[in-house]
């Protein structure tokens, strides 16, 4: 094997080289057009061996050519086969009377052939379809196989997908303290319920939570959660705080009907993905419940507001670049329930007024939900809105 150096550089050779069956010839060569080369007065005399291209990291373009061979006296004969480590892009050779060229052109290998998962497969076909114009297409041709497979992972979205499967289930939260503070005001588990404050003679003072009279209340709330990833998505980790309060009063004979609102702020991370994100969510909502004999019956409505930032950290052998997103889809939600018989309400539906654990569980693939991280950080088409005061880096890789 004969190699110009450690680095780029030029091996002089004071007469002719002969390149024997079996030989190798290892190259270096770079993004700028510099390359190793031999530089030989007399001829050279090719009887096949092999060339070997050490890619080094950086933005080829579609051809990019070098002359890895000079020869004064003529070049004869030619290199066997011809290899490099990239995977989207193809080495061939070419000769002329006194010199041997490599050039890399770009093959036929789609990047969504490499993909190994459903999330990577998306975020390939996504990134493919941007073209050698774009920055991240042109890095993405850089890479070998499982430097592609952690680039497509980490453009893949999925701190944008997952967060929703979240807050989702925290809105459920809303609805558990609507229904309970409407069950408590019935006389249902009053002994275990929080007390609540009610203008009296003397002015605001605590009362039993099935008071006849205008009642404020108010709790705190927190859940935190874990899921696994399953080969495609990556785990999840998230966990949401914050409180709620409301305000009810007597409305004819049987119903009691109040408001609700409440402040939470949630912070979630996928270690395996590099990223990141916090929400701050604002509540409000409505809900009424009223008591017939031994059945009870409660409805609701609330609506969620959402300001997520994310930060996906987008990491590859040729660039580095944090990627933010704010992000503020609201959520409407809305129930009625009607409650069997209360003896058998007390053993069949006992919510807590202090939460459980929730769990969120990422989306299977990225195409459930366009996220854009390739294409430009495109927006959500449904429930989310630009934010035209934040700066948005909409650059991916650079």
């Amino acid at each position: 094997m004969i190699a110009p150096g450690n680095s780029i550089g030029t091996l002089n050779v004071a007469g002719g080289i002969t390149f024997a069956a079996g030989s190798t010839y290892q190259i270096e060569v770079n993004d700028k057009g510099e390359s190793d080369k031999i530089a030989a007065t007399g001829k050279a005399t090719l009887n096949g061996g092999s060339v070997l291209a050490l890619v080094a990291n950086g933005s080829y373009a579609p051809q990019t050519r070098y002359t890895i061979l000079t020869a004064a006296g003529g070049v004869s004969g030619t290199f066997a086969d011809v290899a490099s480590s990239l995977v989207f892009l193809d080495p061939t050779l070419g000769y002329d009377a006194n010199s041997v060229t490599l050039t890399l052109s770009r093959n036929d290998i789609r990047f969504a052939d490499v993909a190994t998962t459903a999330n990577q497969r998306a975020a390939a076909i996504g990134a493919e379809s941007l073209g050698f114009s774009n920055a991240a297409y042109t890095a993405l041709t850089n890479l070998d196989r499982d430097q592609a497979r952690f680039a497509f992972d980490q453009l893949s979205g999925e701190i944008h997908a997952s967060p929703k499967g979240m807050l989702l289930q925290d809105g459920l939260l809303l609805n558990a303290a609507a229904t309970n503070r409407i069950r408590a005001a019935f006389g249902d588990d009053a002994g275990k319920a929080t007390p609540v404050l009610a203008y009296g003679e003397g002015g605001i003072e605590s009362v039993a939570p099935d008071t006849d009279r205008f009642a404020f209340w108010s709790q705190a709330f927190g859940t935190w959660g874990d899921t696994d990833g399953d080969g495609n998505a990556a785990g999840f980790h998230g966990n949401t705080g914050g409180f709620l309060a409301g305000a009810d009063g007597l409305v004819g004979d049987a119903w009691r009907v109040g408001i609700i609102g409440g402040y939470s702020r949630s912070s979630f991370d996928i270690v395996d993905r590099q990223s990141s994100g916090d929400s701050d969510n604002y509540h409000i909502g409505a809900y009424a419940g009223a008591g017939f004999g031994a059945l009870s019956l409660t409805a609701g409505a609330t609506y969620s507001w959402h300001r997520i930032e994310t930060r996906v950290a987008c990491r590859s052998p040729v660039s580095t670049t944090v990627c933010r997103r704010p992000m503020m889809p609201a959520r409407r939600r809305s129930s009625a329930r009607r409650a069997m018989p209360r003896a058998r309400a007390a053993s069949t539906s006992r919510a807590s007024p202090t939460l459980p654990i929730s769990t969120s569980t990422p989306m299977a693939s990225a195409k459930r939900v366009r996220i854009g991280t390739i294409r430009q950080v495109r927006q959500h088409r449904h429930d989310i809105h630009d934010d035209r005061r934040s700066r948005v880096d909409r650059r991916l890789l650079r």
